[in-house]
């Protein structure tokens, strides 16, 4: 949820200078050959293992790995719209999965 919320304040430009100015690459800035991760933004080489835990690959992994439907949700100026769908997507593809009779999240997804 906090990768979502800091995409969408990154786009409306909501995120304090300093934040606000970090650029996430996309892939087309670097080729320009007609490939299927084209649109996508480019993830930062693996030096280490604290690469993963670093603002400037999570966000882009998170925002690659979107649907179409919430990539338009978070052009929204509304952040809520995006969160509440982000939750429900989430939640439907747990129900989906879940395997537990007396689930609580499955009985409260309606």
């Amino acid at each position: 949820m906090a990768c979502l919320k800091y995409s969408h304040k990154h786009i409306h430009g909501n995120l304090p200078v300093n934040l606000q100015t970090m650029v996430f690459p996309m892939n087309k800035d670097f080729h320009d050959k007609n490939t299927r991760g084209k649109l996508g933004f480019r993830l930062p080489n693996k030096k280490c293992g604290l690469t993963f835990s670093k603002i400037k690959y999570k966000i882009p992994k998170f925002r690659n790995h979107l649907s179409s439907t919430l990539k338009e949700k978070l052009l929204d100026r509304r952040i809520n719209i995006s969160k509440s769908y982000y939750k429900k997507t989430i939640l439907e593809t747990y129900k989906e999965n879940c395997t537990d009779r007396n689930c609580y999240v499955c009985k409260e997804i309606k």
